[in-house]
């Protein structure tokens, strides 16, 4: 036992270390290519921050233990909202949330989650519902595209598209422009696989803990695993408030809890239908949805999360490892 929390510990301190090179040169990036702090946060860093879920959730699929997969799924996408953002607003004040952009990012979420829930109701994730769920993904990262061309000016894509001009990209290189950037990339991803393995590390020092206690492993990937996956998503969400990128923190929170389902779910299931026992097809996958839903409220009353949205949304977290952990 005491093993495991060192693995806990060392995998924490690399974590945090992890995010800070993460969101330094994602935001740097970001000021290259001339895109918004938004759209990284919705795209590359969402992604990057759900690989432990999505290398978990695989391995689990493969093993034949889907039930794993959906349990820290549905852990992670509520403690995002509930506990991440929670403690995010508590921390900073409040988190503005831009009108433009988020209204659809968060009803996509909203229906990416409605959909989701749907699907569960017959106690299974399919092969043809995980399809349908991957290929959303897909779509959607077209539609982030799409919406990057059209609203321009919000987005600031404009030197993005200049680097497609020859003349441009004959300048930029004459600047050394490509080695800056490959510099920055280099960092990045190293900052990915230091997310990667430390998640990796602190979900087996977590499993064996929890192991030891005698807990259920769907339980285990509901809670503990849960929390540990997401823990990148809180160590990005931490820096980004220290260094006032809040379109970063809002965006990863919104973008992993789309790409968890669509993506995820989506490929997991396609590797293997995914078993959804009747505690998280009655109770806690209702309960993610509902947490969702609340968002969706909060933000469109004020379009802001405040510190008392942010309490709500914390109390909400500890009823729902209430309702994890209590017996059936």
């Amino acid at each position: 036992m005491i093993l495991y929390f060192l693995f806990v510990f060392a995998a924490f301190f690399l974590l945090m270390k992890s995010s800070d090179l993460i969101v330094g040169s994602a935001s740097r990036i970001a000021r290259i290519y001339g895109i918004s702090e938004l759209v990284v946060g919705l795209t590359i860093i969402a992604i990057g921050t759900s690989l432990p879920e999505l290398s978990s959730s695989l391995i689990s699929s493969f093993a034949g233990s889907g039930d794993i997969a959906v349990g820290n799924i549905v852990g992670a996408n509520t403690a995002n909202i509930s506990l991440i953002l929670g403690l995010s607003s508590l921390v900073a004040g409040s988190i503005l949330i831009p009108k433009r952009v988020f209204s659809r990012e968060l009803m996509i979420m909203f229906m990416v989650s409605f959909i989701f829930f749907g699907f569960a109701l017959d106690g299974a994730i399919s092969f043809f519902e995980a399809l349908i769920l991957f290929l959303g993904f897909i779509a959607y990262m077209f539609f982030l595209l799409k919406i990057q061309i059209k609203f321009i000016d919000v987005f600031s894509f404009h030197s993005y598209l200049n680097l497609f001009k020859p003349e441009t990209l004959i300048r930029a290189i004459e600047k050394s422009f490509r080695k800056a950037l490959l510099l920055e990339f280099c960092v990045f991803f190293a900052g990915l696989a230091g997310l990667f393995v430390g998640a990796t590390v602190l979900i087996e020092g977590i499993k064996g803990i929890a192991f030891d206690l005698g807990f259920h492993e769907s339980i285990i990937a509901a809670t503990l695993m849960s929390l540990g996956t997401t823990i990148p998503e809180l160590s990005v969400s931490i820096t980004a408030i220290k260094k006032g990128l809040y379109n970063i923190l809002i965006g990863n929170i919104i973008g992993s809890n789309i790409v968890n389902i669509l993506l995820v779910i989506g490929a997991a299931g396609i590797i293997s239908p995914l078993l959804v026992l009747p505690k998280f097809e009655l109770i806690l996958i209702p309960f993610m949805f509902f947490v969702s839903l609340l968002l969706v409220i909060f933000t469109f009353f004020g379009f802001k999360i405040s510190r008392k949205k942010g309490l709500i949304l914390l109390l909400s977290y500890f009823l729902f490892l209430f309702l994890a952990l209590a017996r059936m």
